[in-house]
């Protein structure tokens, strides 16, 4: 069985591993002889961390700039991946030859420019072009879908989610399923699209060794925080998304400081993410908040948890699994501390991560990047504290749940594939 995942992102975001090998999981259990290649924006990095799992790791046929710093590594690099024909006839090939297309599930499906989407855009549904013109069998794992914010980018959808080819398109959340049902005939709403949860939910096996360095002793309860930088679409111009981030900064520091008054715990600053490109490092954010909590919460009872080199999901389930409770502006951070059974308060920059609370029944513990109110979230961390069995036998009950829906929901759609 010849399979292709498209769109893929880089195992600098130990979110995207954690969805690639979940689907990797997937298709093995299902096909005893499979040949799976991947797409990846970092291949030379990816190549090192799937190739051992048998997995063929190709770049993406078109450049994607916002991975480089600098407008002359930015013209530079694409100018090299543009000429680097003999990759993109590679990848046509693999797809040529495929039995399978799959979009792999994550969020990237998604453009805020008003007039012409940005290349990142561009090369996700050129991807899904090549699928359309070799007429091969294609299903959207489940994925994020929006904001659309241009006419040019609902076409570009259009095109995408409804060609002959797809057999199936899955949703991770309301939001985007609502959105791909208005862009769709209601026939073809109603035969190919479905609301399934993110994939990632599905990842198990042992967890990764994380050194001692790594996790330090630290007094309980334990509040592990992701952050990440956001742009803030919404906001007029550079100066109101400067004051957005910095509210967001400090309203999250103040959650810690109500943190460590009312419970005496520890608080752990994970950059989950360090890149590709600096808009996705969580690095300087992470620092910088970082710097914030330094008078706010005691040395003793606190820790910047960071090491050069790059996480797999599984050592990022090892350090999440030693928290208490997770506050997660990344939306794998949720997840992956769902699957762990760590309580999590979501501060959602986009749909996807309230809607992945909705689908476990959570929605209580969610609140936006851009309306974080330390009280409010503050009373979401007492109520965990207060009560940290019910809501892990909670997170544990809805877990099974959802896992048997995404299971089924899958196997369904690989079965019409075949």
């Amino acid at each position: 069985m010849r399979i292709v995942i498209l769109n893929t992102h880089s195992v600098l975001n130990p979110g995207d591993s954690a969805v690639v090998l979940a689907e990797l999981q997937v298709l093995k259990e299902r096909y005893a002889d499979l040949a799976l290649t991947i797409t990846s924006r970092t291949p030379g990095l990816d190549r090192e961390f799937y190739g051992p799992l048998g997995v063929n790791v190709l770049p993406a046929i078109i450049p994607a700039p916002s991975l480089y710093d600098g407008w002359r590594r930015k013209l530079g690099m694409t100018l090299v991946n543009l000429a680097s024909l003999r990759a993109k006839k590679r990848l046509r090939e693999e797809i040529r030859r495929s039995d399978l297309i799959i979009s792999s599930g994550g969020g990237y499906f998604y453009s805020n420019k008003k007039h012409l989407p940005g290349l990142t855009f561009r090369q996700n549904v050129a991807h899904i072009g090549l699928a359309r013109r070799f007429g091969k069998p294609l299903i959207f794992f489940p994925q994020s879908f929006g904001p659309l914010a241009s006419r040019t980018a609902r076409k570009s959808m259009l095109r995408s989610v409804s060609g002959k080819n797809v057999i199936k398109v899955f949703a991770r959340e309301e939001a985007s399923y609502e959105l791909v049902r208005s862009l769709l005939r209601p026939e073809d709403a109603a035969a190919k699209l479905d609301l399934c949860p993110d994939v990632a939910f599905l990842l198990r096996g042992s967890k990764g060794p994380a050194s001692q360095a790594l996790l330090p002793d630290l007094p309980r309860p334990r509040l592990l925080v992701t952050l990440r930088h956001w742009d803030y679409p919404e906001a007029g111009g550079k100066d109101e998304k400067k004051r957005k981030e910095e509210e967001y900064l400090r309203s999250c520091a103040e959650v810690c400081r109500r943190f460590f008054e009312r419970w005496k715990g520890s608080v752990m600053v994970f950059p989950q993410v360090k890149g590709p490109g600096n808009f996705e490092d969580d690095r300087p954010v992470s620092k910088a908040f970082w710097e914030r909590i330094g008078g706010l919460v005691p040395d003793g009872h606190r820790h910047f948890l960071d090491e050069p080199r790059v996480l797999p999901p599984q050592d990022v389930l090892a350090a999440i699994s030693q928290a208490d409770l997770v506050l997660a502006t990344r939306a794998h951070s949720a997840i992956m501390a769902l699957v762990s059974g760590v309580p999590v308060v979501s501060v959602s920059y986009q749909p996807k991560g309230m809607g992945t609370l909705r689908l476990m029944g959570l929605e209580r513990f969610g609140t936006g990047i851009a309306e974080i109110d330390p009280q409010k979230v503050g009373g979401m961390v007492d109520e965990i504290l207060s009560h940290p069995t019910a809501v892990r036998e909670e997170i544990r009950r809805n877990l099974d749940v959802v896992r048997k829906t995404v299971r089924v929901k899958l196997e369904a759609a690989l079965e019409l594939a075949d």
